[in-house]
């Protein structure tokens, strides 16, 4: 969705894309005893994640889109029921809402590490409660297809008359793979500046490789 992107691409998210200091000199600068107003967000360029769904929905809308705030349920805490849980507690991931005919389809602006119109996989075939001023509604959030989340392994190699096999090894991740493999490197290069790109061979293949060379692992690419 093209709108997710120009988000993603021109606001950054305090949580993930500012450095210690920056994300100091953030807070310090927030207004007193108020939320933010989705202009002010916009006109900062970054925002905590739950302001940069609060200005898609403020882009959204001003589209002609009918956008609303929703609270999503997750797998991690509970297998959420609207008809036996009552309690606000468990809906605790905001996401916004968009209405395309009869339906509701949700969008989380937040992370640059999913596919543009995914939701990470704990918020997927949830209920989520979307809000309105007179008749809130539960929907249950789409599932995305297995297809659409992949790891593929592929590699072109040649053995030498000394009984060397040498090549190269690519793996690829989408959908779901992918946000899960972007996670982990993020965490990895935060702890670790040095070159985290380089997995060792055993991983993406069992034959035993002489002399031992790093493979480099491609980034996880989005179909």
């Amino acid at each position: 969705m093209n709108l997710i992107r120009y988000i993603q691409n021109n606001l950054r998210n305090v949580n993930t894309d500012l450095s210690d200091s920056e994300r100091e000199k953030f807070q310090e600068g927030l207004p007193k005893n108020r939320v933010r107003t989705s202009a002010e967000i916009f006109k900062s360029g970054m925002g905590m994640p739950d302001e940069l769904n609060v200005v898609f929905a403020a882009m959204a809308a001003q589209a002609g889109l009918d956008a609303r705030l929703a609270y999503a349920a997750d797998w991690n805490d509970v297998v959420f029921n609207p008809k036996t849980m009552t309690n606000r507690y468990y809906l605790d991931n905001i996401t916004m809402a968009v209405k395309f005919g009869d339906s509701w389809k949700m969008y989380d602006v937040s992370t640059k590490l999913l596919t543009p119109g995914m939701l990470p996989w704990r918020q997927e075939g949830v209920f989520a409660l979307v809000s309105d001023a007179k008749t809130p509604v539960f929907v249950q959030t789409e599932t995305t297809p297995a297809k659409s989340s992949v790891e593929a392994k592929k590699g072109s190699f040649s053995l030498s008359v000394n009984g060397e096999l040498e090549g190269d090894a690519e793996e690829t991740f989408t959908g779901h793979r992918a946000f899960d493999l972007r996670s982990e490197l993020r965490e990895e290069s935060q702890e670790d500046p040095g070159d985290w790109e380089f997995r060792p061979a055993d991983e993406l293949c069992r034959c035993a490789i002489e002399p031992y060379k790093g493979w480099r692992l491609h980034s996880a690419t989005r179909r």
